[in-house]
């Protein structure tokens, strides 16, 4: 768990020496979500410019935002309209989490799931460094045996409605759990239960986040074939 130790620089903060420049999420000279100040030792300092969502308390969540170096117009990251994060100063390094929304939380609740880590260091040139954070849910065999048993329903539903999205993500949690039929049926549902629309399009998000988690911890295998 990351402690953070110094006060946040929060969306109020006025431009000072390192305004905004013309930027996806916001218009040149806006306020900052946040700034990290330079040194001369280090180099020029950080800047990140975008949309805050509102009621953020313990920390700047925002979409559609891009960070980068003070006093100069090329980005350094890009966040589209549909990528959140949360950003915090962290030391004397800007620290971004990208969050995906899945139902990993109790009773299959959708909440933030952090997905990946960006650390910025004011430098010149600036260091970026990117960790993978998907931690798997705990789910009980109980749990996983229940969600295999809904997917075998939903193949049985002949055309009644089914809540194909929420079931994908609950197929993906018992995947990333680690349980072996939950990893076949994951691979097979978008064909099984012909999946279209939105339900498609989680489905290719939850598998592209399994593979990845499956070859960058090399805690089990990938998904051949698909």
């Amino acid at each position: 768990m990351i402690r953070l130790l110094l006060p946040l620089l929060l969306a109020s903060t006025p431009p000072g020496p390192c305004p905004c420049p013309e930027s996806i999420g916001a218009t040149a000279g806006a306020a900052p979500l946040l700034v990290v100040p330079g040194a001369p030792a280090r180099g020029p300092g950080l800047v990140a410019c975008g949309h805050a969502e509102p009621g953020s308390n313990s920390a700047i969540r925002a979409s559609e935002f891009e960070v980068f170096s003070c006093g100069h117009a090329e980005a350094l990251l890009t966040f589209g309209a549909l990528q959140t994060a949360t950003l915090r100063r962290h030391g004397l390094s800007l620290e971004i989490s990208e969050l995906a929304r899945w139902p990993f939380g109790n009773d299959w609740q959708w909440v933030d799931v952090p997905l990946w880590k960006y650390v910025v260091t004011p430098g010149a040139p600036p260091a970026v460094r990117k960790e993978f954070l998907l931690a798997p849910p705990s789910l009980s065999h109980e749990r996983i045996a229940t969600v295999l048993q809904d997917y075998s329903e939903a193949l049985g539903s002949s055309g009644a409605p089914r809540r194909n999205e929420a079931l994908v993500g609950r197929v993906l949690a018992a995947a990333l759990a680690g349980d072996p039929n939950a990893r076949t049926v994951l691979a097979e549902m978008r064909d099984t239960l012909a999946l279209d629309g939105a339900a498609a399009e989680i489905w290719q998000q939850a598998f592209e986040i399994f593979q990845l988690y499956a070859r960058l911890t090399q805690t089990g295998p990938v998904i051949p074939g698909v």
